[in-house]
């Protein structure tokens, strides 16, 4: 889990997708650093991100719920939020379609 507002990380974790051919899930949200700070600048700004946290909250648990349970990571995911959209989208591959990396 990384967030698009915490400096490169998100470059970092992309890459070990596209480098490593394990099961990996990645997901990639509107946080800070420690993913407690909810912060899309496209949206109105009384627009709360409490809801966002608990469904991460929720999600982390299920996560680990699984692991405790012995089940794994199910093939390669991106699981991404999309700033200004305010809606979360799948992928199993970077870039996404329609998409193409620019330096």
């Amino acid at each position: 889990m990384v967030g698009w507002l915490d400096a490169g990380t998100v470059n970092g974790a992309i890459e070990r997708f596209l480098t490593y051919e394990n099961s990996q899930q990645l997901v990639i949200g509107p946080w800070n650093h420690g993913g407690k700070q909810f912060y899309d600048p496209f949206l109105d700004e009384n627009t709360s991100g409490e809801s966002l946290l608990i469904e991460q909250d929720k999600r982390v648990a299920a996560f680990f719920d699984g692991v405790m349970e012995g089940s794994s990571v199910p093939g390669k995911e991106i699981r991404y939020y999309t700033m200004g959209e305010g809606e979360w989208k799948t992928t199993q591959t970077w870039p996404v379609e329609g998409f193409t990396t620019t330096p």
